[in-house]
């Protein structure tokens, strides 16, 4: 009996081990045959220019043949396709090499350049995505301000201390700015600094010594951001009163 146990025991043993070896050869048939794709440019982030001429570089690796793929360039807000290209290509390495001319570009776009590799002819496929950012022509920046205080129309004390707080964001670096502060509905300059950092991200943390005032005094703080050195800035203002 102890005899026909063991042996029975071996028996379900191989049976088992037998059964996982298939499983194990029936997920390696599975799996995506597609080893990599590489996008060499553009790179992720880069700005791109109305009328610009983009060079689309990079390579797709696979265990097996290949069966081409298709460039996409999208706009990130709505998946709007600004551009498609389908190569036929047939080969377990391909090496891509295409261009794309950037239309026309008012204003800042934030765009999305897929590359989607055809695996085989049942549909499957790989892709890789990198971000792009697109600016009209003779534009290397872009940016976004926010001024945290002060407040629109908010009201401080004369003769206190004015916090002047913020953020300027860029998608690359920023050239510092300036603060001004006028007189309300006037052009005339109270108060100018020139702050020199270059950061792509900065924050603003100034202050101005208010005046004493004899009776409610409207002002406007000006800060300028410098995109780049070309002239290209961003500007935002608030309006604050001071009273006595």
């Amino acid at each position: 009996m102890k005899l026909f146990n063991l042996k029975y025991a071996a028996m379900l043993a191989a049976s088992v081990s037998l059964f996982l070896t298939s499983c194990g050869n029936d997920d390696d048939e599975n799996v995506n045959p597609a080893d990599e794709i590489v996008i060499t440019t553009p790179k992720d982030g880069d700005i791109v220019n109305a009328g610009q001429t983009v060079a689309i570089t990079g390579t797709i690796t696979g265990k097996e043949e290949l069966h081409g793929y298709t460039i996409f360039v999208r706009q990130k807000a709505d998946n709007k396709v600004l551009f498609t290209k389908e190569i036929h290509d047939h080969s377990a390495n391909i090496t891509i090499n295409e261009t794309w001319a950037v239309d026309t570009v008012a204003k800042y776009k934030e765009l999305e350049l897929e590359v989607l590799a055809t695996l085989d002819h049942d549909g499957n496929t790989m892709s890789k995505k990198v971000a792009l950012h697109a600016l009209p022509a003779g534009e290397h920046n872009f940016a976004i301000m926010t001024i945290t205080s002060p407040t629109a129309n908010q009201i401080v004390q004369g003769s206190s201390t004015l916090n002047i707080t913020g953020s300027i964001i860029g998608i690359t670096t920023i050239h510092g700015y300036t603060y001004k502060i006028h007189p309300q509905g006037d052009t005339a300059t109270l108060f100018k600094k020139d702050v020199h950092i270059h950061e792509k991200n900065i924050t603003i943390a100034e202050n101005w010594a208010v005046p004493a005032v004899t009776a409610t005094t409207g002002y406007e703080l000006e800060v300028i951001g410098k995109l780049d050195h070309d002239g290209n800035t961003i500007t935002k203002k608030v309006n604050f009163q001071a009273k006595p």
